[in-house]
């Protein structure tokens, strides 16, 4: 499975949007998007069979283009079934929470946070179709949050 992802950042230059395209290759084990710069470990965004209730823990490592490290801590549950309407349309999907620990070792020393993921994946067309993240640093300040949702499928 190859996943085409394209970013809008509204953070541009007046206003405008800044449009960052990635194409990644997926594990069909895990749903997990194969990224080169991890380094250690697995980042296990879902683990099949999935259903309601059940829980994993998982630990990975990132090297950054700057040299610095980050190590990840999370633990993930499924929750539960939800009706969740996307620009691609209305889907049943299961949503999954990710909540742990990250801690980056770097020139500027240890600086460590907490993060929250919820997947939303909808089995019939075997994808993620909502994923919502945020980061905290130091005293609970927000450093990164973003939301992402399928605007188009094609299954073939």
């Amino acid at each position: 499975m190859t996943v085409d992802r394209t970013s809008i950042d509204s953070k541009g230059a007046a206003g405008a949007g800044i449009e960052r395209s990635i194409r990644r290759t997926a594990d069909r084990s895990t749903w997990t998007l194969l990224d080169p710069n991890v380094t250690q470990g697995k980042r296990l965004i879902l683990l099949f069979p999935l259903e309601v209730g059940k829980t994993w823990d998982f630990e990975y490592s990132i090297k950054r283009p700057d040299g610095d490290v980050v190590m990840n801590k999370r633990s993930a549950r499924v929750e539960a079934w939800e009706d969740v309407e996307v620009p691609a349309g209305r889907f049943r999907a299961l949503r999954v929470v990710h909540s742990g620990r990250t801690e980056r070792q770097g020139r500027e020393g240890r600086v460590t946070g907490n993060v929250s993921e919820t997947f939303w994946y909808a089995p019939e067309i075997r994808s993620m179709v909502k994923h919502e993240y945020r980061d905290t640093m130091g005293h609970l300040r927000t450093r990164d949050q973003f939301r992402q949702e399928l605007t188009a499928y094609d299954i073939k």
